[in-house]
């Protein structure tokens, strides 16, 4: 069962607008704390945490880029490679912050990976939100007829206001 509405309360679209957002808010921020970082990193340990979290937010800001290429194209099938990104995305995300919660004692750093972790459980939620989007998308791309001109012009050497017969059926270029 797929839901309609983004958290309950907003349209899809809305919503894929929100989880783009998130992706690239998440990115700058990594970037910034990684350039805040790098001044005082100590060991080894401090270093594979920086380089995780430069790769997190470089990756963020091309999954943003690529949501934001769908949403303006309405391209479906942009959508499903948002979702699969995104799904790697959070799943690393996801088993990158419960591990660092076990592992580091301090309380503060603790507690901010187990708000990280909360958001992760609203950002698993508004995946699923994202495939109810490209259900609905894909549907409206299916329905919808792509309007367009299409102009032919022939002459046969006179005026060019003369009807020209071709095999299937007379054209009269004066028509719009």
């Amino acid at each position: 069962m797929m839901t309609k509405r983004f958290f309950f309360c907003m349209s899809l679209k809305n919503g894929a607008w929100i989880m783009t957002a998130s992706n690239m808010l998440y990115g700058v921020s990594s970037l910034l704390s990684a350039a805040i970082a790098l001044e005082n990193y100590q060991d080894e340990e401090d270093r594979l945490n920086l380089i995780m979290t430069i790769l997190l937010g470089v990756f963020n800001i091309f999954v943003g880029g690529v949501m934001i290429y769908a949403l303006i194209k309405g391209n479906e099938r942009t959508v499903l490679l948002y979702i699969l990104l995104e799904m790697v995305n959070l799943f690393i995300i996801t088993v990158f912050s419960a591990i660092n919660i076990f592992e580091y004692k301090s309380l503060t750093r603790s507690a901010s990976l187990t708000g990280l972790c909360i958001g992760c459980v609203l950002l698993w939620y508004g995946l699923y939100c994202m495939v109810s989007f490209y259900n609905e998308l894909e549907e409206y791309n299916k329905t919808t007829i792509k309007s367009g001109l299409i102009e032919y012009s022939a002459t046969n050497g006179t005026t060019g206001l003369e009807p020209v017969m071709f095999p299937e059926k007379a054209i009269d270029s004066t028509a719009v």
